[in-house]
Formats: C-alpha cells, sequence, structure tokens
C-alpha cells in the first residue's frame, strides 16, 4: 500500500511469521508470492482494518479463519504461525451464515487433494514468482501435484458473489535449490546513514529556532513608540 515495500524488499525482509495480504484498502498477493518465492514461510492475514466502526464501508470485508480447538490467545497466535489458518475476502452478497469454508486439505507424497463446503466458481493453484500452476472451474474438491522446481503452491478459491478464499501455501520441504536469503545488518552503513539522519535533524532545529528569534526580534523592533 502506498509502495512502502517492493516486493525486491519482501524477498529479503525477514523476522516475521505473517503478512496482511488481504486488507479492504489493498490486496497483497505479488509481495506475498515475492516472499514465497524467497523462500520465506510466510502465512496470510485478512482484516478489515477499521479504525471507524460507524463507516460500514470496510466493516466485514475481510477476516481470517484460524483452526483451534478453542477461543484461546496461545493456541490463535500458534495456529497463525504454522499456516493453520486462511483468508477470505467477504463478497457484498455472501451471507455471513453460509461463508464457504475449507473441509480438508490432504498431502500425499508431492499430490495435493484440497475440498471445500461449496464448488467454487473458479480455483488458482499459484507457484514460484507467482506463476499460475493450475486452475479449474466449478469444482469444489480439487488434486494436484507439486514440482520441486515449483517450491510452494498457494490455492484461491473464488465464487460469483464477490467470496474468496485465499490458503496457505504448501511447501516442497527438502528441496535445496531455493535460495535462502540470510539478513544481516550493515553496521557500518546503519551507523553512518543514523548519523547523517541526526546530522540533518539538528542542522534543520538550529535553523528554525534562527528563522524563530529572528521574525520575534523583527516584530519588537517594528513596533510603535507613542508618547504620553
Amino acid at each position: 500500500m502506498r509502495n512502502g515495500y517492493t516486493d525486491s524488499d519482501f524477498a529479503s525482509l525477514a523476522g516475521y511469521d505473517c503478512l496482511e495480504v488481504l486488507n479492504p484498502s489493498v490486496i497483497s498477493t505479488g509481495q506475498w508470492d515475492a516472499a514465497l518465492s524467497a523462500g520465506k514461510k510466510v502465512f496470510v492475514i485478512g482484516d478489515d482494518d477499521l479504525h471507524n466502526v460507524i463507516s460500514k464501508d470496510r466493516l466485514g470485508k475481510m477476516c481470517t479463519f484460524v483452526d483451534v480447538e478453542e477461543n484461546n490467545k496461545d493456541l490463535v497466535l500458534k495456529a497463525l504461525k504454522s499456516g493453520d489458518s486462511y483468508g477470505v475476502v467477504i463478497g457484498d452478497h455472501q451471507n455471513i451464515d453460509s461463508i464457504p469454508y475449507l473441509k480438508s486439505l490432504t498431502i500425499h507424497t508431492d499430490t495435493i487433494t484440497i475440498e471445500v463446503s461449496q464448488a467454487a466458481a473458479d480455483i488458482l493453484i499459484t507457484g514460484q514468482n507467482g506463476k499460475t500452476l493450475q486452475s479449474f472451474t466449478r469444482l469444489g474438491k480439487v488434486k494436484f501435484v507439486l514440482n520441486k522446481k515449483d517450491h510452494y503452491a498457494r490455492a484461491t478459491f473464488g465464487y460469483k458473489n464477490g467470496t474468496r478464499l485465499f490458503l496457505n501455501p504448501v511447501f516442497y520441504s527438502g528441496s535445496d535449490d531455493i535460495n535462502h536469503h540470510v539478513i544481516s545488518e550493515n553496521l557500518p552503513e546503519t551507523i553512518l546513514f543514523r548519523s547523517l539522519g541526526v546530522i540533518i535533524l539538528f542542522i534543520w532545529l538550529l535553523v528554525m529556532s534562527k528563522v524563530f528569534l529572528c521574525k520575534k526580534s523583527h516584530r519588537y523592533s517594528s513596533q510603535w513608540l507613542v508618547p504620553k
């Protein structure tokens, strides 16, 4: 959103488990795929990001389904960090009580089978570098093979009323040809840029203080003296 981070940034950033992919302002699947393609195990989050509860235009648009046995903070966080969840875009004409949901996702060697509660109008299987690996139409259950070169695959189920399910990726474990970036701080550059920032801030404050004092002095010197 607002070009805060580029796709290449997400290929380098580390130290996080989840990404807010689904937001009413922007859907960031491109950035998500950039992180996944760089070997990051990052999982989807969907939310309304609502700051004004009075306004209804962003309410009930995005959500995250989490697989937990009970409503418990620690269990929810563990599920989010391990990918036992998925994101949902709620269509404008979607009945809240009948949102399609994931029934099962099973893996047998390199074959993945996914079943949802309602047949979707279209299903996309996305892999390395955001490439569409396979697509299906009007199905509630799909099966596909994940190749080693694809490294990961994630499924999106789309419905005619605008509802979409964004499932978390399945990774090809043991793949040794994917480039895993190890990020470390460049200490000299960090010190340099922080020092430059402090110097620039100091100069700006010094200039602004002189301008303020100059204006104040000019105001007093311009006052008329009225004789008694």
